[in-house]
Parts: structure tokens; C-alpha cells; sequence
């Protein structure tokens, strides 16, 4: 515990926390693309505007240069069409829902903890020009709840066999390749806008 000094509180023993705290997590929403993730929390919940329904998909990274950070994805439920879409999130993650009233059931929501998922994040635009945000769950992934894909490695610039020089008093020069970016582009999914008015 804490001891209190005479000069105030000693945190003496935080000293290794402290210096081994590593870098600040990236904040802000993740950038469209493809990502394997592990689903860390679902709750009912209401909007805070209008105190609708809404199903929230809590979504930890879990390879990539963007690994351990996390992203929601929000799932209202109120007319026909948002349980159209809510029931092709399900689909992915093969599960099925025998009654609608069974997502008020903790224990039914627990069943998702730890399951992994491939979702594409895209952004789109509505009528207006306003950007919005779109989280699909792609496919379950055939993960172990403590199992991680292959740890990320930033791309790296292969260095090419130099061309033989005509004039064999010019200095061989090596070539690299341009940078490519390494985030695949996305793929067609299933889900509802996650950009929500609330």
C-alpha cells in the first residue's frame, strides 16, 4: 500500500512502471482496412440522444501495427432493417438467434467474449458530403481465445540485383523498389453504419 510521508504520498515503488512505460497507445478510430480483432465486450445499450436500443460490439486489435488498440462497432435496433443487418453480424460469427428477446440475456452475450473476427472498417460518404464510418464482421477466425496471428513486421524495402553497367567506369547503383503500403485494401461485408447520431 501507499505510505504517507511527511513530504506527501511515496510512489517509490511505481518507479518501474514508470520507466518501462513503453509509448502512448495510438488514439482516434482505426483507418479503413481489413483486421483480424477479438471481440472483448457486446452490450444492449441505449443511445444517448434518443435512448434507442442499439447492440455495441467492443473489438480489440489483435496483430498489425495497430495491435491492442481497440474500435466499436454499434448496432441499432429498432426498425426491420437494423435487425436485417444486425442478423447478418451473427451470421458471420455463426451463431443463431432462436428469439429476438435473447440478446437481453447476459449469458447470451458472453458466449461472444474472446471469439476472434475478421472485420473491414470503410468509410463512406452521405448526401451531404459528410464522411461516416462502416464496421463489417467479415468471418469468425479459427483462433483460441489466448492464440494470436503472426506478429506484424513493417514493410521492408527488398534491395534488387544491380544492373551491370554498360560503361564499366560507372558506379553500379542498386535500385529499391517504391513503398508499398502494407494494409490490404478491404472487402465486401455485412454490418450497419457505426457512425450514429447520438
Amino acid at each position: 500500500m501507499y505510505q504517507q510521508q511527511q513530504s506527501g504520498w511515496d510512489f517509490s515503488h511505481r518507479q518501474n512502471a514508470y520507466q518501462n512505460r513503453g509509448d502512448a497507445p495510438q488514439m482516434g478510430e482505426l483507418p479503413p482496412g481489413t483486421y483480424q480483432v477479438r471481440i472483448t465486450g457486446a452490450s444492449l445499450e441505449a443511445t444517448k440522444r434518443t435512448g434507442d436500443p442499439m447492440f455495441v460490439w467492443e473489438l480489440t486489435v489483435l496483430s498489425g501495427q495497430h495491435a491492442n488498440r481497440k474500435t466499436w462497432k454499434h448496432c441499432l435496433l429498432v426498425t426491420d432493417d437494423h435487425w436485417k443487418y444486425f442478423g447478418w453480424d451473427l451470421d458471420a460469427l455463426g451463431v443463431q438467434l432462436q428469439h429476438p428477446n435473447a440478446i437481453t440475456d447476459h449469458a447470451w452475450r458472453g458466449q461472444f467474449i474472446g471469439v476472434a473476427v475478421e472485420i473491414t472498417i470503410k468509410q463512406n460518404k452521405r448526401d451531404d458530403g459528410q464522411v461516416f464510418t462502416n464496421t463489417y464482421f467479415n468471418q469468425r477466425l479459427n483462433l483460441s481465445p489466448d492464440a494470436r496471428p503472426p506478429a506484424y513486421h513493417p514493410p521492408q524495402q527488398q534491395r534488387q540485383q544491380p544492373a551491370y553497367p554498360q560503361n564499366p567506369a560507372e558506379p553500379v547503383r542498386d535500385t529499391l523498389p517504391p513503398h508499398t503500403d502494407d494494409v490490404p485494401p478491404p472487402h465486401n461485408g455485412y454490418g450497419y453504419g457505426d457512425d450514429l447520431p447520438f
